[in-house]
């Protein structure tokens, strides 16, 4: 039950979650779902927050991800994860996203942050059973995805 990424774009993650504070950071995870709850994130891509109250909720315009579902429908890669921000919470899911976790093939990168740098970043996803996993994240030099 794990999660390869870069470490590039963990920091690129980070940037955009500093650009964003005091509202919650939102991004769409490229790459390839290995099964057993293993993914490689090949990029990510940051996204607009659209929510009515950005501060406290996060919603990334579907129009992203509609994109990113045309680019790679010929590819190998698919959007395997969604990225979002706490501002001055834990890296923990709330019940809303509890409540909004529901794609079995898709994980949840969550990001704490203090005065907009992150501090912890934890990942979860949903399992056959319905239980949430929390997710071991490998930071890497380099992925190769094969």
């Amino acid at each position: 039950m794990t999660i390869e990424i870069r470490s590039t774009d963990l920091d690129c993650l980070k940037k955009h979650t500093k650009a964003c504070w005091p509202e919650e950071a939102c991004a769409l995870l490229v790459g390839r779902h290995k099964g057993n709850q293993h993914w490689i994130v090949n990029f990510v891509e940051p996204a607009r927050n659209i929510a009515k109250n950005p501060s406290q909720f996060f919603e990334i315009d579907p129009a992203l991800r509609i994109r990113l579902e045309m680019k790679n429908l010929f590819e190998r890669d698919e959007i395997i994860g969604v990225f979002h921000s706490h501002p001055e919470g834990k890296a923990t899911l709330s019940e809303t996203d509890k409540n909004n976790i529901r794609e079995p093939n898709l994980f949840w990168l969550i990001a704490s942050t203090l005065s907009g740098k992150v501090d912890e970043l934890c990942a979860f996803a949903i399992a056959d059973d319905h239980n949430i996993n929390q997710l071991t994240l490998l930071s890497t030099c380099d992925v190769n995805g094969d």
